[in-house]
């Protein structure tokens, strides 16, 4: 059971760093798209944190719930059997559901 728990929590530091390291690499803007633009609604230096914050919380958000159902084994409130893990599992599927409606009929 410790070494279970040791290797989950050296794979969660592990992506940590990996996507640490690689958001800064991806983010920089190209020197012909800084803010003396045309259009005076387009700031990006003030939009750039906020798509690095967007990024770690899709990241963190998406491990939440990859690894909800392996933890849900070991913690009785979170039991695959139980109405709050169909109350979650329910409201996943109605933020795909969304996306989805969104991008189709956008």
């Amino acid at each position: 059971m410790t070494t279970t728990t040791q290797h989950m929590n050296l794979i969660v530091v592990v992506l940590l760093i990996i996507s640490f390291a690689i958001a800064p690499a991806i983010s920089t803007v190209p020197k012909e798209c800084e803010t003396d633009s045309t259009n005076s609604c387009i700031d990006k230096t003030k939009a750039l944190p906020l798509k690095i914050i967007a990024i770690v919380a899709i990241l963190v958000t998406s491990m939440i719930g990859v690894t909800a159902p392996l933890f849900s084994r070991y913690v009785p409130f979170l039991s695959p059997d139980g109405k709050i893990f169909m109350v979650i599992k329910c409201f996943a599927s109605g933020i795909i559901l969304g996306t989805s409606f969104m991008h189709v009929f956008a």
